[in-house]
């Protein structure tokens, strides 16, 4: 009997000792940056054959860590590009051009170009359409 008194308090103790651990708040870091475009398609609608079409995407980089663009592949030889930076910093800013001239075009047009990142997501696609005109 004197025994269970003698475990019953200490069994308490270690309970209540063990229970009450210190809640430490965790934040974890994003393990990848983040590439937020502001849009993924540019329609220009109707366009007189001749013209050349320039599509800005821009996009951010809400993240802590830096973004780095890898490439960007438009999917026709006849679409270019240019890129503000390759490497945006945490919460920075960048654009995507897409350049097409439509001289050599005719009706709808509908290019993509596939942008990859060090981002979760690898791949992005942008859309750029158009109907070209006489």
């Amino acid at each position: 009997m004197k025994k269970k008194i003698f475990f019953l308090p200490l069994f308490l103790f270690f309970t209540i000792i063990l229970s009450c651990k210190s809640e430490k708040k965790i934040v974890l870091k994003d393990k990848y940056p983040k590439l937020k475009l502001t849009s993924r398609i540019i329609d220009y609608k109707d366009v007189k054959r001749g013209k050349i079409l320039n599509a800005q995407y821009k996009f951010i980089n809400p993240s802590e860590d830096t973004l780095k663009i890898k490439y960007v592949n438009p999917d026709c030889v006849c679409t270019g590009y240019t890129i503000s930076s390759k490497v945006i910093p945490p919460k920075g800013k960048g654009v995507i051009t897409l350049t097409l001239n439509t001289k050599e075009k005719y009706g709808e047009n509908i290019l993509h170009a596939v942008i990859k990142a060090n981002t979760e997501t690898k791949f992005y696609k942008i859309t750029l359409k158009a109907n070209i005109i006489d």
